[in-house]
């Protein structure tokens, strides 16, 4: 991915976090994402996004992960989600979005893969539409993590 576009989406999902908290400036955003300055100061010179404290911070403020990284849907977390063409409702708890995030994350730093934000939100729609299809069992590890090598 691009420099320039890396930094302009960590921009946008700066821009959505500082929104949501009535924040005007990046380093205000310390506390909420529970870092400190200097870290949110070297994610802005990477142009990488800090998927922990992103998923931390969604989990604990019941914020959609896809519209914090993409804009898309809800900025809360609902039972709709809304894709291009299409709004369903989901009987899905938020937790097993959480989880499938959480592996998904585990994966990234165990096969050291870097995935956009929007190849993140891809993989994660597959894998919640698999668990799904299996009648709500949990995904297999080595799933995800062969899932999170063939995205990368």
């Amino acid at each position: 991915m691009a420099e320039d576009t890396r930094s302009d989406l960590l921009r946008q999902v700066m821009d959505r976090l500082k929104s949501l908290e009535g924040l005007r400036s990046d380093v205000e955003l310390a506390e909420p994402l529970a870092t400190n300055r200097r870290n949110i100061a070297a994610w802005k010179e990477r142009g990488t996004l800090p998927w922990d404290r992103l998923y931390d911070y969604c989990q604990r403020r019941q914020i959609s992960l896809e519209w914090l990284l993409n804009g898309r849907g809800a900025s809360h977390v609902t039972q709709l989600v809304a894709e291009p063409g299409a709004v369903y409702k989901l009987d899905t708890d938020q937790d097993v979005l959480y989880r499938i995030a959480a592996d998904i994350y585990r994966a990234l730093r165990q096969s050291d893969t870097e995935l956009s934000p929007e190849k993140f939100a891809q993989v994660m729609r597959l894998l919640h539409r698999d668990m799904l299809d299996s009648r709500g069992q949990q995904i297999a590890y080595e799933k995800i993590l062969e899932v999170v090598k063939l995205a990368g």
